[in-house]
């Protein structure tokens, strides 16, 4: 196997471009969890696309439960920035108790 280079572009693993044995190297087996967020304002399920097939639960009088599957930390910061930058009143995070392993996704 030919060594890695400390140098590898993140934008060469997301486009596919880098050498296969180098996104072997990078990517691991990761266990997925599923987060409950749950926000102030209320969202309409038309939100789902937007937020990457997010479950949405309206609650009545008291905002709105957004359920994902996320598999890392930068996964789960990412979707908070999304909540950030869209105005949104974050109110809880709440992790699954297990995590499920994604080899049977």
């Amino acid at each position: 196997m030919p060594p890695t280079s400390p140098v590898l572009k993140q934008k060469e693993l997301r486009l596919g471009t880098a050498p296969s044995y180098l996104y072997r190297l990078t990517v691991k087996e990761k266990k997925m969890r599923t987060y409950t967020i749950h926000i102030k304002e209320q969202l309409d399920p038309y939100w789902q696309d937007w937020f990457d097939s997010v479950q949405i639960s309206r609650q009545e009088n008291e905002g709105t439960l957004l359920t994902f599957l996320i598999p890392d930390q930068t996964a789960l910061h990412s979707t908070l920035l999304k909540i950030h930058n869209l105005g949104l009143t974050l109110i809880s995070v709440n992790p699954s108790e297990e995590a499920s392993d994604n080899r049977n996704h």
